[in-house]
Parts: structure tokens; sequence; C-alpha cells
């Protein structure tokens, strides 16, 4: 019998969570935006949220990264807590498909095989997609790598008295495994703890009968990283983490409590496919598969009870219910998920574009009349774009930091852009238009009455292109984006003229023109710069093609 190294263990550990982290990683390259997309499409329908969550696991391979996912968009508002339950449902069944790989034992014998495909693509390769196979395949390959140096390491400790005094100590006092295994899965995650699991049954070690309290263990340990995430977060955040632990919970109790008549039904149902006969690894994967399917099929009925009875137990607070400004979409959570993070950063995006959009429709009013509070309530809205502008370009800062494809870099530039786009455009509407129509008011100066329609149809135009650069930038519609760059073409040409009129008058002698010249020449001047500008915000969609 080999000697157990402590040192070679923990490296094989190592080198199976690593190779989930990689497989991850190239998995989210892969996919890309489609990840997003399918986040973004979700509903109220259960059924759809149930299948999203199967999905999303299936590519992040862990229900921890999630659950941690849903905390930041529930804490972001992206979703509702009834769309969050749904896909934590769908989540925990997306796990257990993982482990069901990790319970192959052969699969581990074609783990070197995995390797020298990854390689060979990673030299071969020409297209970034060709690189991110190549990590997926390294990753199932240091994975099932992992699982194997795992069982090998763990044989020599069957021979060493502390280690089968502890697993006795486990095995005769179920309560300590449970503990046990729900204190290691947050450090480990649910899928490493399992593979852990399986690795020792493959070295004889653990049987299912011991293992069964510590598959419920791990199952609620996988519960305790999403809801320190959300500690820090919000109301809505700390609900859905909440939701995830309760009702996780209830369906560890119930089993546990029923030990032996939960293990009389993984023997009876395991038996019911004909020509099949699990192994001990078998067995407590299969375990976890049964598990959360039984939870999903209990607990999916109830999901709007649920929610009413989440929502009475954690209300908002009063300062969340007072509504802080602040970001509302920008979370560090997602940073390690691209797709996402610039899911979030195009949903703020667009809170700022609505902002300043606001501010443009009532600068119009200061010409008339100028109201200190309208004015003061202006400022206090750039203040906001210039906060959230800044956040905006930290986060997306923090964003180039991470493995992004040559897509997802360009995107960043492009948001970027956009971003500083509006900001100048607040920066205009308070600079000067602000204070072309303070002069205005405090001169008692007053527009002709030509002169005065030509202003107001020429806000109105623009008001109007802006919206329709809000729809592009919402949909990402590349005919709204090329009617948005027409409609600057002829707001650039009407400022000409506008100006050419104005100057008529001025050679005319008229009264009105000659006192507000310099003012109705400046303000025409200030919105054909936000025309242009708003041609600015369109143009890198249609060259992203987003």
């Amino acid at each position: 019998m080999p000697h157990f190294s402590l040192i070679s263990f923990i490296g094989a550990v190592a080198i199976f969570l690593y190779g989930i982290r990689v497989s991850r990683n190239g998995l989210q390259l892969l996919g890309g935006d489609r990840l997003r997309g399918f986040i973004s499409q979700l509903t109220d329908k259960r059924m759809k949220g149930l299948l999203v969550g199967i999905f999303v696991t299936l590519i992040l391979q862990s229900s921890s990264a999630t659950a941690n996912m849903l905390v930041s968009f529930a804490g972001a508002g992206l979703l509702t807590l009834t769309q969050a339950m749904g896909v934590l449902l769908g989540a925990d069944i997306g796990t257990s498909l993982v482990v069901l790989l990790l319970s192959i034992r052969h699969f581990g014998d074609y783990a070197m095989l995995f390797l020298v495909f990854g390689v060979a693509f990673d030299f071969i390769s020409s297209t970034k997609k060709a690189k991110y196979l190549s990590m997926i395949l390294l990753g199932f390959g240091f994975i099932f790598l992992g699982m194997r140096l795992m069982t090998e390491q763990a044989l020599p400790l069957k021979e060493i008295p502390l280690f089968t005094q502890l697993m006795s100590l486990l095995a005769e006092n179920k309560g300590y495994a449970f503990v046990f295994a729900a204190f290691i899965t947050p450090f480990l995650s649910s899928a490493g703890t399992l593979g852990l699991l399986i690795a020792f049954s493959f070295s004889g070690i653990l049987n299912f009968e011991q293992s069964l309290p510590m598959i419920l263990g791990a199952n609620i340990g996988t519960c305790f990283t999403s809801v320190l995430s959300s500690i820090s977060g919000g109301t809505s955040g700390k609900q859905v983490a909440f939701a995830h632990l309760v009702f996780k919970g209830l369906g560890v109790v119930i089993c546990f409590l029923f030990l032996d008549e939960f293990s009389h039904l993984v023997f009876w149902l395991s038996h019911r496919f004909p020509g099949v006969e699990l192994t001990q690894s078998g067995l407590i994967a299969f375990t976890h598969i049964l598990f959360n399917l039984m939870l999903s099929f209990f607990f999916f009925p109830f999901v709007r009870q649920g929610v009413w009875l989440i929502e009475k137990l954690l209300p908002p607070t009063p300062a969340e219910l007072e509504n802080p400004f602040a970001p509302r979409y920008l979370d560090v959570k997602n940073l390690d998920t691209p797709s996402l993070a610039f899911a979030n950063v195009r949903r703020e995006l667009l809170r700022v574009a609505d902002l300043v959009f606001v501010m443009f429709r009532c600068s119009i009013q200061c010409y008339e009349k100028y109201n200190l509070e309208l004015v003061q309530e202006i400022e206090a809205k750039d203040d906001k774009v210039d906060f959230l502008d800044r956040e905006v370009k930290i986060f997306l800062t923090k964003l180039s930091q991470e493995n992004l494809t040559s897509e997802q870099a360009k995107l960043s530039m492009t948001l970027l852009t956009m971003t500083g786009a509006l900001e100048e455009i607040g920066d205009i509407i308070v600079q000067n238009i602000l204070d072309m129509a303070g002069k205005k008011i405090h001169r008692s100066r007053t527009f002709s009455e030509e002169g005065w329609k030509e202003i107001l149809a020429y806000h109105s135009n623009i008001l109007q292109s802006f919206s329709w650069v809000i729809s592009a930038l919402t949909s990402s519609n590349r005919e709204l984006c090329h009617k948005v760059i027409r409609s600057v073409e002829h707001l650039v040409k009407d400022h000409e003229e506008l100006r050419n009129k104005h100057l008529a008058r001025l050679q005319s002698g008229l009264k009105e023109s000659i006192e507000t010249s310099s003012i109705h020449l400046d303000t025409l001047s200030a919105f054909s710069r936000i025309a242009s500008l708003l041609q600015e915000l369109v143009t890198p969609l249609l060259e992203m093609n987003v």
C-alpha cells in the first residue's frame, strides 16, 4: 500500500477545482452574450425560469455561482423574487447533472485524452472560439484527472488509524457528517464536495449509507455562499438568498428526519432501471439528482406562496423605501461573468440616458420663466449623471481586467464612448443652455416671435431623435440607429438654415433679434452639438452589430 501524501491529495483537489474554473471560463467565453440573452428573456413564467436555471448552471457548473448571480440580479432590480426562485430550482437540477458525470468512473481514464486535445487545440487554433474550446477541453481534462488522482491518493487513507476513526465517528453520528459537509461546501462548492465524496467511494473509504447525510449537508452548504454574498447588498438580494436557504433547508430537514425512509426510496428507485446496477458512486450522484428533482417537484407549484412568505419575513428597509440615489445595476459580483456584467452596464447606461433626456426636455421651459426650483432640479440630475458616469467607467475599468473576448473588449470601449457622450450632453445643458436661459430672463430679453417658434421646433425635433436613441439603446435595433443618423444629418442642416434666418432678421433691424442675437445663436449652437452627440451614441451600435 503506497504512503499517503497530504500535499499530493490537496494537489489533486486543487487540480479538480481548477478544472471546474477553467471549463467554466471557457464555456462563458464561448457562450458570450448569449448567456446574457437567456437571462434577459426571463419572464414570470416559472417553467421558463426553471429551464434557464438548468442551462445557466450547466455553463457555470455550480449552483452556488448561479445563486450568487441571481442575488446580484435581484439586488439590481433585473429580476423579481418569483423569477429568481424558479431559476434557483432549475439551478439545483443543473448542478446534479454535473455531478452525474463525476460518478462515471471510466471517464477518468480519458482525462489525458481531454488534455491532449485541449493542448492541441490551443497550439493550432487561430480563432478565439477554438481557444475557448481548448479551455473547455483542458478544464474537463483537469476535472477528470483530479478525480482520478483524488481516488488514488485517498486509497492509503484506509490504513491511517486517525482517519478511520474520523470516518467511523462520521458514520456513527450522522449529525456530525451533515455538519462537516455543510461546513466544507462553501469552500469547495457543492460539485467539489460531491466530487470528493465520489472519489472516496471509488477508493472504498465511503459507502452510500455513510455519504447520505453528507450529500444533504452539501446541499444546505451550497446556500451559505449566496447568503454571505447578499449581506452587503439590498433586501431584494437577501430575499433571493434567504429563499434558496428556506426551500433547500426544508427539503434537507424533511429528508434528514426520515433518513432511513429516504435511503430506502433511493434504493427502490435505483433498481427501477432495467439492466442498470448503480455503483456506490452512482448511488451518490443519483441521490443528489433525486433530492433536487423532488425539491423542484414539491416546491414548484408553491413559488408564489413562497414569495409572499419571504417578502413578509424580509420586507424592504425604510432607507430602501426612500430610494436613495445609487447605481442600480452595477455589481462587482458579476465581474467574473463578463456577458452578464455588460448587461448591467447597458441597463445603467439607459438609466443615464433617461436622466439626460428629462434634463433636455425640461431645459426649454427655463427660457420662458427662470424657475429656480426647476433649474436646481436639472442641476441635481446632472450631478446624478456625473456620478453614474464615474461609476460606469470605474466598473468597466475593473471589467477590462477580466478575461474578455475581442468583441467584449470592443463593447467595453463602445460603452465608455456612449457614457462619455451622455455626460457631455448633460454638461451642455447645464453649462450652456441653462446659462443662456438665465441671461435671457435676467436681462429681460424677448425672442422674436418667429425666432422663438424656430427654437421650439428645433428643440422638439432633437427631443424626438433623442427618444429614438433611447429606443435604439434598449433594443439594439439597427434600423432605429440608421433613423437617428439620418435625423441628425437633417438637424445639422437645420442649424445652418436657422442661423441664416436669424442673421437675416438681424440685418433687417428687428429689435428683438438684435437684443437676443448672442443668446439665440449660442442656444442653436448648443442644440446642434447635442444633436451631433446623439449620432455618437448610436454609431458604435452599428459598428459592433449588437
